[in-house]
């Protein structure tokens, strides 16, 4: 098994003999998730250390899962229940209320099972470079009963911004980040943030470190990944994953989700890029719903990892545009 880091590929050892010196904190947030979250609870504590931490931050849920969460009475785990604001926006509050004294930060959804090596892996990435790093891994799909149903798509292109800018390839329940990434994402006030568009939480981590740090990718799975009708899309393989993107393309636009977030990147930290990545990323998300067509269309800078993703983000562009999904937006941002 291999490990992808940005802009080469190079192997990280796994060893589980290093010493659990750096504390970790575990961000999940959690919304009517009674069904399944104490099975993921019960696969993150038991590879807390007694000074790692749990915050959990409740969406505003119905159901009984608060009441499932205190009844596990642990010192490690905190909770914040707070009022319903949709998934993207309370990990992106976590982020930016997690306690800066942890050295990892790893996200987490309620619904899957972290295996049990999956902490002291990310460890062992994390700890051998103090610049700003992405640690994410590749899934193991499950049916609701944990039943193996296969793996994710592997990766065909090393992570790193080119891809980053018009994919994701980093799945929010398997990313870590140490505290010089932290730093990169709080550049940012979160209220700033709240006022872009930024519909994923991890497709925006990817962007930012894939720029300004490192992006690790381990081809090992850490993660029991269940597959639901709220988790499903893009986690299916082959043509029929792309069958489910294209379907989904109904109900939102990814274009115009990318390219409120390219907006974002550029407005936010265009004074950190280079004179030609921010005329580059300016280019594709500025001028005239045309002009803005022609641009992706036709830039050979991207980079799917699928040979048919290209193909496919070309064909969501000219639909986006023909049913107005792309909207004019000034050069100047």
């Amino acid at each position: 098994m291999t490990t992808l880091v940005h802009h080469r590929f190079n192997m990280i050892p796994y060893d589980p003999s290093v010493a659990p010196a750096e504390t970790v904190i575990v961000l999940m947030s959690t919304y009517n998730g009674e069904k399944y979250v104490a099975d993921q609870i019960r696969s993150i504590i038991c590879q807390l250390g007694p000074e790692d931490q749990l915050l959990i931050r409740d969406d505003g849920s119905t159901d009984e899962t608060v009441n499932i969460i205190f009844s596990f009475n642990d010192a490690r785990i905190e909770v914040v229940v707070g009022s319903n604001i949709g998934f993207a926006r309370s990990f992106f509050w976590l982020l930016y209320h997690a306690d800066r004294r942890h050295a990892i930060y790893m996200l987490a959804d309620q619904d899957d099972v972290w295996l049990p090596e999956k902490i002291a892996r990310a460890r062992t990435s994390l700890a051998q470079d103090p610049s700003p790093r992405l640690y994410c891994t590749r899934l193991q799909l499950v049916d609701t009963t944990l039943r193996p149903l296969g793996l994710s798509p592997a990766l065909r292109v090393p992570p790193g911004f080119e891809n980053a800018v018009c994919e994701n390839i980093a799945t929010g329940c398997t990313i870590a980040l140490n505290s010089a990434a932290m730093d990169v994402v709080q550049k940012v006030q979160l209220s700033a943030l709240e006022n872009h568009k930024i519909h994923y939480h991890d497709w925006w981590l990817y962007l930012l470190i894939s720029y300004f740090g490192c992006v690790i990718w381990d081809s090992n799975t850490t993660i029991m990944y269940r597959q639901h009708a709220l988790n499903s899309v893009g986690m299916a393989a082959g043509l029929s994953r792309y069958w489910l993107i294209w379907k989904s393309v109904r109900s939102k636009s990814w274009i115009k989700i990318m390219l409120f977030q390219l907006r974002a990147f550029i407005k936010e930290y265009g004074d950190q890029l280079s004179t030609n990545d921010r005329s580059w990323i300016t280019s594709l998300c500025t001028g005239t719903p045309t002009q803005i067509a022609w641009a992706l269309t036709k830039d050979s800078r991207l980079q799917r990892q699928q040979p048919f993703g290209k193909l496919l983000f070309r064909g969501l562009t000219v639909y986006d545009l023909f049913r107005g999904n792309i909207q004019s937006f000034p050069p100047n941002i």
